[in-house]
């Protein structure tokens, strides 16, 4: 499934929603405002496909526009094997701004538009405990992101290490500006930018013995 519109779109309930099952892959390149009304700016699922979601700089996604309280800004998720990949280089909001998941596939997410969520603002998991070292989590970029509750959620299920790094300024409005955990994995969080948070900065943990590395960090404040 290939999804490029060359001009604005507009849904009542969502943007964009391309879908497949299968080994099917699923690519969405958008140069212009995608809008959903009441759900998701950009939906993409698929099952051991892999997701690749661009967005162009200048552009805008937006879900749930009208404020009914559901709708993702981009909502990619792969229930199997597939690998999922989002380039934001829009302004992305929604609740959250960005999710994104894989059951057994790697889930890197690039943020370097403005990303807000009403709840996390970028939301990335690997969701399955059997899968192997080759699915890391990624959360990269140069754009600010912000979450009501959560700025960054980034979760291994599996064996696989977590990083959130880029340069962008991080900040929860009622939780954590930065969750990055695993369990048998590696996490480390390098983010240049200031990272806030209205109970922790930044919470980092290994579960099941995998290095923790907090380094190079900008500012960062928190109340525990």
């Amino acid at each position: 499934v290939d999804v490029e519109p060359a001009s604005t779109v507009h849904g009542g309930t969502i943007g964009i929603d391309a879908e497949t099952t299968g080994t099917g892959t699923v690519t969405v390149v958008a140069h212009d405002d995608i809008t959903g009304d009441t759900d998701d700016g950009i939906r993409a699922r698929s099952v051991d496909g892999d997701i690749n979601v661009t967005t162009d700089v200048g552009a805008t996604v937006t879900g749930d526009a009208l404020h009914t309280g559901s709708g993702d800004g981009i909502d990619a998720r792969a229930s199997g094997a597939g690998n999922v990949r989002v380039l934001a280089n829009s302004n992305v909001s929604g609740d959250p701004g960005i999710i994104m998941t894989s059951a057994t596939g790697y889930v890197w997410a690039t943020a370097n538009g403005t990303t807000t969520g009403l709840l996390e603002g970028v939301y990335a998991e690997v969701t399955s405990p059997a899968a192997t070292s080759a699915a890391y989590v990624l959360v990269d970029g140069t754009g600010n992101i912000t979450g009501g509750t959560t700025g960054v959620y980034a979760s291994n299920l599996g064996a696989g290490d977590t990083t959130v790094s880029g340069s962008g300024n991080t900040e929860g409005d009622a939780g954590d500006g930065i969750d990055a955990f695993s369990v048998a994995g590696n996490v480390l969080v390098n983010r240049t930018g200031t990272v806030s948070g209205s109970v922790n900065g930044i919470h980092a943990a290994s579960t099941g013995g995998g290095n923790v590395t907090v380094t190079g960090v900008g500012n960062t404040s928190g109340t525990t």
